[in-house]
């Protein structure tokens, strides 16, 4: 199942819970948060593009970058 493997990248606790309350663990996660609030700003940037310059795609891009921290919070350093 995939929330077991999911579980697998948090601790030992997450992977001895229930289905039920792995999914809560996760969704209260706050790197769940952080990856809820990236799509939710590249949502309402895109939304208010009527016709994407290339500068904004640009911009696009190094917006998941994330000041050298993966949305799993793992650091490119």
């Amino acid at each position: 199942m995939i929330l077991r493997r999911i579980a697998g990248l948090f601790d030992e606790e997450a992977q001895e819970l229930k289905e039920t309350e792995l999914t809560q663990y996760i969704e209260e996660h706050e790197l769940f948060e952080v990856q809820r609030r990236f799509i939710s700003e590249l949502t309402r940037m895109v939304c208010q593009q009527k016709k994407p310059s290339k500068e904004f795609t640009r911009e696009l891009r190094l917006l998941p970058a994330n000041d050298g921290v993966s949305q799993l919070g793992i650091s490119l350093d």
